[in-house]
Parts: C-alpha cells; structure tokens; sequence
C-alpha cells in the first residue's frame, strides 16, 4: 500500500491485480510497485528522492540522513577575514609572486 501518494509503498498490505486492457501492468490507486518507502506516511521521503542536507530526516531511505545530500555546501578556512579562503590566497600571492618574478627576468 502508498499510504503517502509518493510513488512508493509498504508490505503492510498487498493486492493482486491485473493488466490493464492493453497488457500495461497498473497499480490500482493508493498502491505502488515498490515496497521500499521508509516512511509511508511521509510523502518527501522515498528512496527515489533526493538526499537534503539535514542532521534527522532520512529522504531517500538509504539509512543516513546526509550522505548523497544535494544541497551541501563547502567552505574554507579564510584565517585573516578578507572573504578569500586561506589556500586561494596562498595560490594568489604564489601567482603574484611568480609574475614579478617574470616582471624581473623581462628587465634583465
């Protein structure tokens, strides 16, 4: 049974049925081929959904609720305040220094 309408059911309760006319297997409504929703009652969580980046709520029943997360976000270590993270400044100055390392040589 889908109890939640999301695609996805349980084995609580099960119902044979057959093709439609043109030979197309159906579930009939409130039913679903899929007997792999963790949470039936929940419409946003389903196997077939995306993971969200939240520390409680499992969406897509993979038994953890972040790994997979679509929604995450990075962040660097930026030690001395000025919005850039620490290894993009340490790449910056090495760009600076090696163009007026060139500046030099050019000059020479």
């Amino acid at each position: 049974i889908d109890s939640d309408g999301d695609g996805r059911g349980t084995t609580s309760e099960t119902l044979l049925s057959c093709p439609d006319l043109n030979g197309v297997p159906t579930a009939p409504v409130g039913y679903s081929f899929f007997d792999d929703d963790c949470d039936d009652n929940d419409a946003n969580r389903a196997p077939n959904l995306p993971e969200l980046c939240t520390a409680t709520v499992d969406e897509n029943c993979d038994g953890d609720p972040t790994i997979g997360a679509t929604d995450v976000t990075v962040s660097y270590a930026d030690s001395d305040g000025d919005g850039l993270a620490d290894e993009e400044e340490d790449l910056n100055r090495k760009k600076l220094n090696i163009t007026l390392i060139h500046a030099n040589l050019k000059k020479n």
